[in-house]
C-alpha cells in the first residue's frame, strides 16, 4: 500500500514538504516550534491510528533538536502495533479504537495523526482528545489541519 501513497511519488512529496514550514519539512518544521516554545528534551509524544509507526517515526526519533524519551501509538490492530521496533525511545502501544479514543488530559508534548485520521469516523473526538491530551506548548499535527494549545 505504501509504494500506491500520494506521498510515494517524489515529486508530490518534495511539493508538500516545500509548501510546508518553508519548505524545511514536517518534522524539521514541529522541531522547531517545539525548540521555540521551551521543550526540547524528555518528550512525550502520541501517534494516533499509527498502525506500524513508519511515517511517524522521524517525528519522534529523528528529531534535529529536540527528544523525545517515551512514545505511545494508538491503534486498532495489534499486528501494526507490534512490528514496530523503536529506537532509542520508550514505546507504549495501546490496542483501541480511535474512534472512542480517550486521552489523559495534559500528558503529551506532540500528538501526531499521520495518514491515518481518515480511517476515524468520529473526527471531533479524535480532535478534541488530542487538544485535551496535548500540554502546555504542545502541538497536534495532522500533516493538512492542525490544533494548537
Amino acid at each position: 500500500m505504501r509504494s500506491v501513497a500520494w506521498l510515494a511519488v517524489p515529486e508530490i512529496l518534495e511539493d508538500i514538504r516545500r509548501s510546508f514550514g518553508d519548505g524545511i519539512g514536517f518534522v524539521s518544521s514541529v522541531s522547531s516550534v517545539l525548540e521555540g516554545r521551551g521543550r526540547t528534551s524528555e518528550l512525550v509524544g502520541a501517534a494516533l491510528v499509527c498502525g506500524d509507526m513508519e511515517s511517524e517515526r522521524d517525528f519522534f526519533e529523528r528529531t534535529p533538536t529536540v527528544t523525545f524519551r517515551e512514545v505511545h501509538g494508538y491503534d486498532l490492530s495489534r499486528v501494526s502495533l507490534e512490528r514496530f521496533v523503536p529506537r532509542g525511545i520508550d514505546w507504549h502501544p495501546h490496542h483501541v479504537d480511535c474512534n472512542q479514543l480517550e486521552l489523559a488530559p495534559g500528558g503529551f508534548d506532540l500528538i501526531v495523526a499521520s495518514h491515518g485520521a481518515h480511517h476515524v469516523a468520529n473526527l471531533d473526538n479524535l480532535f478534541r482528545q488530542s487538544n485535551l491530551a496535548l500540554g502546555s506548548g504542545g502541538r497536534s499535527e495532522e500533516h493538512t489541519s492542525e490544533l494548537q494549545s
